[in-house]
C-alpha cells in the first residue's frame, strides 16, 4: 500500500499499515483481505489491539514499536509466577491446557506431538496466544526431556519493558539452555513466515 508503512506486529493472517499521511491505522485480514478496522491515530490503535490481545503490552510510542519487540510481554507471566516458580509441581496444570487427555506417556513420541500442535493450530489463530504459550513450553520441554532424563526444569527472571519482575520455565541440560523461552515466542509471534506457527521448527533442535 502507498504511503503506508507496514508495522511490525503484521503476521501471515494480520496485517496492520500506518499511513505517513494522516496517522491513521488500518487493520486488514491477509486471508480474506477485508478491513476489520481503522484507527484514528497510534493511542487508539494501542487501547484497540492490547484490548484484543491481552497478553501485550505495547509502547507509549509508535517509534518505540518499530525499535523494540520488548513490547511481545505476556501478562499471564506475572499472573502465573507462583505456578512458574514452582513449576515441577505444575508440569501437568500446563499439559492438560493443551489437551485435558493428554497422554504423557507418549511425550517422546514426535508424532503424537505433531498432532497435539496440530490441534493448537487454528485456536492460537482465532483466540491468541495468551492461554497456549507457556503451556507450549512445557510441552516442547518435556518432549526434550523425555528424550533426556538429565534435562531439568528451573525457571529464570527478567524485567519487562515497565519495569516489571517476571519468571518463566527454562529447561536445562548440563548447565546448557534450551531457550524455550525465546524459541517459543519466535514461533508464536515472529511476522516473518518462516516461523510463525512452524512448531516442526520447535522440535529440531
Amino acid at each position: 500500500m502507498e504511503n503506508y508503512l507496514n508495522l511490525p506486529l503484521s503476521n501471515k493472517y494480520y496485517q496492520y499499515f500506518y499511513s505517513i499521511n494522516d496517522g491513521e491505522i488500518i487493520e486488514r485480514n491477509n486471508v480474506t483481505g477485508e478491513v476489520i478496522a481503522k484507527l484514528t491515530n497510534y493511542n487508539s490503535f494501542r487501547d484497540y489491539y492490547q484490548n484484543l490481545n491481552k497478553r501485550i503490552v505495547l509502547p507509549g510510542t509508535l517509534d518505540e514499536l518499530f525499535s523494540s519487540t520488548k513490547f511481545l510481554l505476556a501478562k499471564n507471566y506475572i499472573k502465573d509466577k507462583s505456578r512458574i516458580i514452582n513449576i515441577n509441581e505444575n508440569i501437568n496444570y500446563y499439559l492438560k491446557i493443551i489437551d485435558s487427555d493428554i497422554e504423557t506417556k507418549r511425550l517422546k513420541d514426535i508424532i503424537y506431538i505433531f498432532q497435539l500442535f496440530n490441534g493448537l493450530n487454528d485456536e492460537i489463530s482465532y483466540q491468541g496466544s495468551d492461554k497456549f504459550e507457556i503451556p507450549i513450553i512445557i510441552l516442547v520441554g518435556e518432549y526434550f526431556k523425555a528424550l533426556n532424563v538429565n534435562a531439568k526444569w528451573i525457571f529464570k527472571e527478567e524485567i519487562n519493558i515497565l519495569g516489571e519482575k517476571f519468571f518463566y520455565p527454562e529447561l536445562l541440560d548440563s548447565n546448557e539452555e534450551y531457550n524455550l523461552y525465546d524459541e517459543v515466542r519466535k514461533v508464536l509471534y515472529n511476522e516473518k513466515d518462516d516461523k510463525i506457527f512452524n512448531f516442526r521448527y520447535l522440535l529440531s533442535r
